[in-house]
């Protein structure tokens, strides 16, 4: 396999293995996030902080892993994510 030494090799790359695959990129108008792993966001800076850093979110309401690649991948335009001791703040991104 050839090293990649770019982002757009990259991907292409994974554009070329979605199609390999069977997959096709689906196109996602709206996607609600929470937070993965247990974390508890207080802040919206924390939520952009990980947002913005690759941190895994999980979406709903189908419990997926999701984060800023996926959003990337998926052409998401609307990203909500819920946040807080009880998911009672809430932000779009």
């Amino acid at each position: 396999m050839q090293k990649l030494n770019n982002q757009n090799t990259i991907e292409e790359w994974r554009s070329a293995k979605a199609v390999a695959d069977g997959e096709s990129r689906r196109k996602y108008g709206s996607v609600t996030l929470t937070p993965a792993y247990g974390r508890v966001y207080t802040t919206k800076r924390d939520v952009l902080r990980d947002y913005n850093g690759f941190r895994d979110f999980v979406s709903q309401p189908d419990g997926r892993f999701f984060n800023r690649q996926d959003a990337i991948d998926c052409m998401a335009t609307f990203i909500k994510v819920r946040y807080g001791k009880r998911l009672e703040k809430v932000m779009v991104i």
